[in-house]
């Protein structure tokens, strides 16, 4: 979301260095990483006076966007509160649902709820500058930073890739599974130093499932704040149904599905809002609508 340059001097016709009214807005977030929204899933923002009724500080609040009308500047922050003051909030308006990212994709308030765990996370976590361990002082929008010299330091934002894979010839697509989890989803890792996004991506799938892929093709993109990352995913095709040689162990169960045992089901996969879930159920009724319309044919 990138913050609007605003000219303060929009009074009325004639007006001359009109002082604007000035709203301040604040989605809040939790200690979780999860925003405060209403039942329908829009974001409920609180002003300065509402939280301060509430006993609510807007301490390390970071600037979101910057809109104007006629004479009026809207400032909307994310602003991190504690479980107590989530709770207060939730029994007194209309916040009624603690939301996470992932929860929202492609959703009307997606973008803005992922920026704001970001740049909650960044400046927070984020004190010292790594090249000098100097204090660094971020400017209103979490977006850059000076360290003591003046230098300018920028969020790290850490490339991961994920990726679909299909076995040449057959409407069969690796899942995987790690032993914390009881669904299966798509082979992932994080981008090495020195690396394309395809060769970590072919690395990943060699190292966890001992498979060689080709035809690597961009697939889209998904925001993971809450690891500050951004995965990248593909497809690809590979030839091995079995593996040519040993894994590093990281994947607890390695299985090849249909498009059946997906969409009924059968197979439990990675939950609605990551794009592990978009790519398989995609793959699948892609598939499915194939083999229906060449049935009927």
């Amino acid at each position: 979301m990138t913050v609007q340059e605003t000219d303060i001097s929009t009074g009325d016709p004639g007006t001359v260095d009109a002082v604007p009214v000035v709203h301040e807005n604040h989605l809040c977030v939790t200690t979780r990483d999860r925003a405060l929204m209403a039942e329908d899933l829009t974001a409920v923002y609180l002003t300065t006076a509402q939280l301060t009724a509430l006993g609510v500080p807007t301490d390390g609040r970071v600037l979101l966007e910057v809109g104007t009308t006629r004479g009026t500047v809207d400032r909307d922050y994310a602003l991190r509160v504690d479980d107590d003051a989530a709770a207060t909030i939730m029994s007194r308006t209309s916040a009624t649902r603690a939301v996470a990212p992932r929860d929202l994709e492609r959703r009307a308030w997606s973008r803005t709820v992922d920026r704001a765990v970001a740049v909650l996370r960044t400046t927070e976590r984020t004190r010292f500058d790594p090249r000098d361990g100097s204090v660094l002082t971020w400017n209103d929008t979490g977006s850059r930073a000076v360290n003591g010299a003046g230098a300018d330091y920028f969020p790290r934002v850490d490339p991961a890739v994920i990726g679909l894979i299909e076995l040449a010839g057959t409407d069969r697509v690796l899942l995987a599974r790690d032993a914390r989890r009881d669904f299966f989803s798509l082979v992932a890792g994080y981008v090495e130093p020195g690396e394309s996004l395809e060769h970590a991506f072919a690395r990943e799938v060699a190292e966890e499932t001992g498979r060689t892929c080709r035809d690597i093709r961009y697939a889209g993109s998904q925001p993971w704040p809450i690891s500050d990352s951004v995965m990248i995913g593909f497809t690809a095709v590979t030839d091995d149904a079995d593996a040519r040689w040993g894994t590093d162990g990281e994947l607890a169960e390695i299985i090849w599905a249909g498009p059946a045992d997906i969409l009924d089901g059968v197979v439990p996969i990675a939950p609605p809002g990551s794009i592990a879930h978009r790519l398989i159920i995609g793959w699948a009724r892609a598939r499915a609508t194939a083999a229906t319309t060449n049935t009927e044919h």
